[in-house]
């Protein structure tokens, strides 16, 4: 999403419990697939939609509080693919997206940063957390 940070990556802290970013967008707005991968999850979870992409490598992708889904389980996408429209996050016009590396919750935007290539090509410049 091109919208502001309004809510960052908080492990520890005032907003302890926040594993990802939350980016300020419009309800409605397409989102795209952050990297190339494969759809592992689409759908509802605790009454919220949200869509997880699997781009090898032990890293897993999830955008969350959207309003539509519209890629499904299993379904290859490209960077840029649009899976999703954005909804509420935590009661903002936001979507959160997360990421995990072999598990464990990283901030994404150290690796959004990198838009230089794709975020798999960017893994080798973030040190990966030990469990």
């Amino acid at each position: 999403m091109d919208g502001p940070v309004v809510a960052p990556f908080a492990p520890i802290g005032r907003y302890a419990g926040h594993w990802g970013v939350d980016f300020s967008v419009a309800s409605g707005v397409d989102v795209h697939a952050p990297a190339a991968g494969t759809v592992v999850f689409a759908g509802s979870v605790a009454g919220r939609l949200s869509v997880s992409i699997d781009h090898g490598r032990g890293m897993i992708s999830t955008v969350s509080y959207v309003s539509e889904v519209l890629a499904g389980r299993e379904d290859r996408v490209s960077r840029g693919t649009v899976i999703a429209r954005s909804g509420l996050a935590h009661g903002l016009r936001a979507v959160h997206l997360s990421l995990r590396i072999e598990g464990v919750y990283v901030d994404p935007w150290l690796l959004l940063a990198c838009r230089g290539g794709d975020i798999p090509d960017a893994l080798h410049l973030i040190p990966v957390p030990s469990p």
